[in-house]
């Protein structure tokens, strides 16, 4: 979960203890209201339920599933065109080319721990 909440630790603890999904408390304490109302409930895990019911904590829940979803798909992929072509550049050039010594051979003049 994410170190933003709005939520107190305790809050936290008792929705995780809950069995609440790490999205909804995410969510539960993306909001200001919705944070201050656990947090200052006796008892958060039955608020947390009433608020997770209202229709317009739903509405607002879709909104913050939307978001989350469009940050982790950019809405055009980067282009980087010089850097790939280095990269292709570098790549054929490294293919003329054998690694220098084998494991085996790095690994047999490695000293013997017992000649310490």
């Amino acid at each position: 979960m994410k170190k933003t909440s709005l939520l107190y630790p305790d809050t936290i603890a008792a929705l995780e203890a809950a069995s609440f999904a790490p999205e909804f408390i995410e969510f539960l304490g993306w909001l200001p209201g919705n944070a201050h109302a656990l947090n200052n409930s006796k008892n958060p895990v039955k608020a947390a339920h009433t608020l997770l019911s209202r229709e317009g904590n739903v509405k607002m829940l879709q909104k913050f599933f939307e978001k989350k979803q469009a940050a982790l798909v950019p809405d055009e992929p980067a282009e980087h065109t010089q850097a790939d072509s280095l990269l292709r550049d570098f790549r054929r050039f490294m293919k003329g080319f054998e690694p220098a010594y084998s494991q085996e051979e790095v690994d047999s003049y490695a000293p013997d721990p017992e000649d310490r």
